[in-house]
């Protein structure tokens, strides 16, 4: 089975981290929110050395195959983010997931950058 690295929260707020067998990265999660805790992040550990990455000055941006309505970050982008992100949390979503859906309705390129900046 794939061992995953996550970092999670209690009701408390008291993060907890640990590595674990899984058999999927969903099937962790959902075993985490059963326990009554908040993901922040989960990642598949390695369990072999990879070969090093040849060395590259910069790694060039992905280009963003999406369009936008408009380039700078309005109040009316921050109020549906939070609208949206609020609603997803609610009803249970991870905060991970819940930026990867909201990111896809962003029609802001630079608040699209910015959420997704933190995507691991």
């Amino acid at each position: 089975m794939p061992m995953y690295s996550y970092v999670a929260k209690d009701a408390s707020g008291k993060t907890k981290k640990d590595i674990v067998e899984a058999l999927g990265e969903q099937s962790l999660i959902d075993k985490l929110q059963n326990e009554g805790l908040f993901v922040v992040s989960v990642k598949p550990v390695l369990q072999r050395a990879a070969a090093p990455k040849p060395a590259t000055p910069e790694t060039p941006k992905q280009k963003i195959n999406k369009s936008f309505t408009h380039n700078k970050v309005r109040i009316e982008d921050m109020l549906t983010l939070a609208r949206q992100l609020a609603t997803m949390l609610d009803s249970g979503v991870t905060l991970m997931r819940s930026l990867s859906v909201v990111a896809d309705q962003i029609e802001s390129r630079q608040l699209y950058e910015v959420v997704t900046a933190f995507k691991g």
